[in-house]
């Protein structure tokens, strides 16, 4: 299996062939995919308690809407690297969500298969991300 690293390295310099300047935000076609100015988190998640449980169930949810895995029900547990992801922009949609939903940068460091092992180790990482 290759690295997170490698597969957001790959989506940037296959943006940067095509012409781009490696920006994957500016072109991503998914509906998180959105300017700059308007990237300021989401208001309603900010009044929510920040607890694990409410973060796993947004991450769910999103795995759920943007992800259908039909024949496979999502668990907490689901391996997401394994089990439900379908390709490499699945990866960059997810950071992208991240970083808007839950108002969080994300480093190269920070993706990795240890911290998008499944849901539980996701929102764990969410969790301590907002300190």
């Amino acid at each position: 299996m290759a690295s997170i690293h490698w597969i957001l390295f790959s989506a940037r310099n296959q943006v940067k062939k095509l012409g781009g300047d490696g920006n994957i935000r500016k072109i991503c076609p998914f509906s998180l995919a959105t300017p700059k100015d308007e990237d300021k988190g989401d208001e309603d998640f900010e009044s929510m308690s920040m607890d694990k449980g409410v973060i796993s169930k947004l991450l769910k949810d999103f795995f759920e809407e943007e992800f259908p895995n039909q024949g496979t029900d999502l668990e907490y547990t689901t391996d997401l690297l394994n089990d439900w992801f379908v390709d490499s922009l699945g990866i960059i949609n997810t950071v992208l969500f991240l970083e808007r939903k839950f108002a969080i940068s994300l480093a190269r460091a920070d993706i990795n298969s240890d911290n998008f092992q499944n849901i539980n180790t996701l929102s764990s990482f969410v969790r301590k991300s907002l300190g």
